[in-house]
C-alpha cells in the first residue's frame, strides 16, 4: 500500500523562505564568479593613422586603413592651395627580393579612393610576389605624399615549386662547404619506381659536387633575375 505524504503549505514556504536567505547575495559572490554582460558598440574609428595588408590569396591583397583627423591638417598644412585638388591614394609597391626603403621597389602602381573609404581589395597581376603599401595624397603634377607606410606581405604560390634541386653542406672543423649530390639517369628512375611501388630500396650511389662561393653566387642569380641585376649596378657602383 503507497502511503501519500501531504506536505502543509506552511512548512514548504517556510523552507522555500530559508533556503533563499541561505543563498548569498550577488555582490558577496567573489569576482571571478560574477557574470558580467555588456552590449556595446565598437567604435567607426581609433583617431590614429595607418594602414596593413592581409594576403586573401595569391592574386588579392586586402588592405585596410585609418586616417586620423589631425594627419589630414598636417597634410593640408603641407600641400597648401593643392590640397583640395590632391587625390588620396594607396600606393603598392613590388618589393619581391627588395630591402625596401621607399625608393627602390621593382615597380608600383596607383590607386585612387574616395577621402571616406577605408578599404580596398587589390588585384595582382603575379603569384609568390611581395608587396608593400603607402596611402597618402598624389597632387596634380604627380607628386606623393605619404600618410603611413604598411607592413609587407608575400603571397603564396599558385602551384607547387618546380624546384628540385637540393644543396647539401659537410661540416668540417667549423667550416662549411656546401655541395650538390648526383646520380644517373638510371639511378633516378630506379629509386622513382621503388618509392612508387614500395620496392626495397637500394644503396644511393653518386657523387659529390662541392660549390664555389661563386658558384652559389651564380646558382642564386639565376634563381632570382632581380638580384643578377642588383648585383651588376652594385659592381658598378664599385
Amino acid at each position: 500500500m503507497i502511503q501519500h505524504t501531504k506536505i502543509s503549505s506552511k512548512h514548504h514556504s517556510h523552507s522555500t523562505s530559508r533556503s533563499r536567505q541561505e543563498q548569498p547575495a550577488l555582490s558577496q559572490l567573489p569576482a571571478q564568479s560574477r557574470i558580467f554582460v555588456e552590449s556595446y558598440d565598437l567604435p567607426q574609428s581609433y583617431n590614429t593613422t595607418y594602414l596593413t595588408l592581409l594576403v586573401r590569396d595569391p592574386h588579392w591583397i586586402h588592405a585596410y586603413w585609418e586616417i586620423s583627423s589631425s594627419s589630414i591638417e598636417e597634410m593640408r598644412n603641407t600641400l597648401g592651395a593643392e590640397f583640395d585638388r590632391s587625390a588620396y591614394t594607396l600606393r603598392m609597391y613590388d618589393v619581391t627580393n627588395v630591402n625596401f626603403n621607399g625608393h627602390n621597389a621593382n615597380q608600383w602602381f596607383d590607386l585612387d579612393f574616395a577621402p571616406h573609404t577605408n578599404n580596398w581589395y587589390v588585384n595582382i597581376w603575379c603569384d609568390n610576389v611581395s608587396y608593400c603599401g603607402e596611402i597618402g595624397m598624389r597632387t596634380p603634377e604627380g607628386r606623393f605624399f605619404a600618410f603611413a607606410r604598411s607592413n609587407a606581405v608575400t603571397t603564396p604560390r599558385v602551384s607547387a615549386s618546380d624546384r628540385s634541386e637540393m644543396i647539401w653542406m659537410d661540416i668540417k672543423e667549423h667550416k662549411a662547404q656546401p655541395f650538390v649530390y648526383t646520380a644517373s639517369r638510371a639511378q633516378r628512375i630506379q629509386k622513382a619506381l621503388a618509392n612508387a611501388k614500395g620496392f626495397p630500396k637500394g644503396k644511393e650511389s653518386g657523387r659529390k659536387i662541392y660549390l664555389t662561393e661563386d658558384d652559389i653566387r651564380a646558382y642564386y642569380a639565376n634563381l632570382f633575375p632581380i638580384l643578377k641585376r642588383l648585383r651588376g649596378k652594385r659592381l658598378k657602383n664599385m
